[in-house]
Formats: C-alpha cells, structure tokens, sequence
C-alpha cells in the first residue's frame, strides 16, 4: 500500500469518454519519442501509474505529435489490483513496451505491492 500522506487530486483528460478524476499518488512514468533527445522529439508515447487512494491503480497513456495533420491521444484506466495493472502494461502480443516498463519500474520502487512482482520468478 502505498503512502497517503502525499495523495492530491488528479484529473486525466481521456479520448471519448469523461476525464477521469481520482485522488491518488504518481507512482511512476515513462516516456519514449522520435528524435535524438526529449527535446528533439516530434512523436512521443508517455506513461503514468498512479495509486488512488482508495486502493487500486490508474494507468494513463498518451500519444502525441508535433507534425502537421497529427493529434494527440489519451486513455487512462482503473485497475483493482497489482497483476490486473500489470496486465494492462502489455500490448495485444503480451509485450510491455519502452515507456511502460519505465513507468512499471518507477512505480514497483514506490509501491511494495507492485515490487513483489516485479520480477517474474522461475523455481526449478
């Protein structure tokens, strides 16, 4: 569980549906671009998890891009549990991308329920 002490009120904009507004903790964030630096980036993809502070986890994505014709996407989601969170990490072939695993790894050192499984553990 983690720390209220640091909970605020967040509200995340979400592409066809209403904004969602929750009180919580960032937990983590990850980011990915096109470009040689951050600043140089014309396309990015970031992510954020976040603890509410009534249990459970929101998981906010965005796309965005700096060229013409192009807009910006964003989606945020609640998860009931840690696996349910890492669950939604995952694309369709059941990968987790650049940005999640930052955010996933950001967020497994803030949260000791996420930390217990942070790794995927083989016993012989």
């Amino acid at each position: 569980m983690h720390d209220k002490t640091h909970d605020k009120t967040h509200v995340l904009k979400r592409d066809g549906d209403r904004s969602l507004r929750f009180s919580g903790e960032l937990l983590g964030e990850g980011q990915t671009g096109d470009g040689t630096y951050p600043g140089d980036w014309t396309r990015g993809h970031m992510v954020r998890i976040y603890a509410c502070s009534g249990g459970g986890y929101v998981v906010a994505s965005s796309y965005w891009s700096r060229w013409q014709g192009e807009g910006s996407t964003h989606t945020a989601h609640v998860h009931s549990t840690p696996a349910a969170l890492l669950g939604a990490l995952r694309d369709e072939d059941g990968l987790i991308g650049a940005a999640e695993m930052a955010a996933w790894e950001d967020a497994c050192d803030e949260d000791p329920a996420l930390e217990a499984l942070r790794y995927e553990e083989v016993t012989p």
